[in-house]
């Protein structure tokens, strides 16, 4: 741990690290950005080749990336904070609409064209019923298995719901 001036950690680790040979008489680089647990980890060493946090490639910096989309125009090559050129829309590209656009596809119904509060097929993935989001339900949790009440997931990376119904893949 790296201690300030006064002794007290700063929130910054130190580690010693060695590289290996890549085999054409260089050394293989470790990633400059990393994550161990959900945590964001920067590496900075000395003799460090120019790393690009946009593309991950090396040789050059995120700010001059030939890859680097702007988030306004969408066109290759420079940051919304420099663009000039017109606000389009990340869906279709086309510029007028920004935030309801025709060509969406709505995950509830799979189809394009409308708004995802005026959806016809809208399905709460809270109780399951029709007609309403997740975020407006007032019924209780329901098991995406047998339909029963108070459904838990089984992990977060779960796809389906299970409750303790026998059948239904519920830990035990």
């Amino acid at each position: 741990m790296v201690r300030d001036e006064l002794g007290i950690w700063n929130g910054r680790r130190q580690y010693q690290m060695s590289f290996k040979e890549d085999g054409k008489g260089g050394l293989v680089h470790p990633p400059a950005l990393f994550a161990i647990d959900g945590n964001r980890g920067y590496l900075f060493y000395r003799d460090q080749p120019v790393f690009c946090r946009s593309c991950r490639g090396h040789g050059h910096k995120m700010e001059d990336c030939p890859e680097l989309e702007c988030l306004n125009c969408l066109e290759k090559g420079h940051l919304a904070r420099d663009c000039r050129g017109p606000r389009r829309c990340r869906q279709c590209r086309s510029e007028g609409h920004l935030p309801a656009c025709a060509h969406r596809l709505y995950p509830s119904c799979r189809s394009y064209g409308h708004k995802v509060e005026d959806c016809p097929n809208l399905k709460c993935l809270n109780c399951l019923e029709l007609g309403h989001m997740a975020r407006d339900c007032k019924g209780p949790r329901r098991c995406r298995s047998c339909r029963g009440e108070g459904g838990l997931p089984r992990s977060p990376h779960a796809s389906a719901w299970y409750c303790s119904a026998s059948g239904n893949g519920a830990p035990s």
